[in-house]
């Protein structure tokens, strides 16, 4: 299916369609504009931060610094205003990476094989470097959120203090029919065991029970799902450090600059070869 080509008949009118931030160098949120249709992007991030902020009675300002610091650990999400939301992708919008901007299919064929089931399976991370390609980072902006954005993301997370080994884990599922149904964003989140003999085995059963999970979210809705991307990552926290895991997928619009001509044809890497370099200088 072709979004692009449904919403638009020329270029003109593409830079002039719903996934249009109002900023040319800057990605919004949904809401900057009147249309519902949006991008979505695939975050998930791990970070931690040293305890040097708290006292006997609170640890909310070392938190808060542990959290901000995953916000920016993969795609750039800082000084947004995050506004969680559910975890639903509709009719009409595109996904970042997969439907424009693509990025590489990695197929994990094992997880396949184990989960019995039709549904193909594939790497997650390609989709978050290319949505952490789109914003670039605070070191190195590309198209970043416009300062003070309100921004609607699917958005769970964890803080753990302490001696401790923190996980997040996200999949995305897309369904055979986008005209009618929504992919779906599942996220989990927990502890992983201190020592574990065979990490990989561990974390490839928590990624088999979220692609369970999607399964029975489609079986409770009543939608098949064709594809389900999959990701993990986790982090050591030390006695004296604070740890975040975070998801935080936004349904943004894009900076006009970065919405060019030809966007749902080419790879990720064409697009960032192609785009305009902006001069943050």
């Amino acid at each position: 299916m072709n979004f692009l080509a449904r919403s638009t008949d020329t270029y003109v009118k593409i830079m002039e369609n719903p996934y249009i931030a109002t900023q040319d160098n800057f990605c919004e949120g949904l809401w900057a504009t009147p249309s519902n249709q949006c991008i979505l992007g695939i975050n998930y991030a791990v970070a931690k931060t040293k305890k040097q902020f708290f006292h006997d009675g609170s640890t909310v300002l070392d938190q808060t610094n542990a959290f901000d610091l995953a916000e920016i650990d993969n795609a750039n999400l800082g000084q947004i205003n995050l506004i969680k939301v559910s975890s639903f992708c509709g009719p009409g919008s595109l996904i970042w990476g997969y439907d424009i901007a693509k990025a590489e299919r990695i197929t994990l064929s094992h997880l396949s094989t184990a989960l019995d089931n039709e549904i193909s399976i594939y790497c997650l991370d390609p989709l978050a470097d290319a949505f952490k390609q789109l914003t670039g980072t605070v070191a190195a902006p590309r198209f970043p959120f416009f300062p003070g954005s309100h921004v609607p993301c699917a958005a769970k997370s964890i803080i753990k203090e302490g001696d401790t080994h923190i996980y997040v884990a996200q999949g995305l599922a897309i369904p055979f029919d986008r005209e009618k149904n929504a992919c779906l964003l599942m996220e989990d989140f927990g502890n992983l065991p201190k020592f574990i003999h065979n990490k990989r085995a561990y974390t490839d059963d928590i990624l088999l029970n979220l692609a369970r999970s999607i399964l029975q979210i489609g079986q409770n809705q009543q939608v098949n799902y064709k594809e389900c991307w999959l990701g993990i990552k986790d982090l050591q926290v030390g006695v004296d450090e604070v740890g975040c895991a975070l998801a935080a997928d936004p349904y943004l619009k894009i900076a006009k600059k970065a919405f060019i001509k030809g966007i749902d044809k080419i790879s990720i890497d064409q697009w960032s070869a192609q785009v305009e370099p902006i001069d943050r200088t």
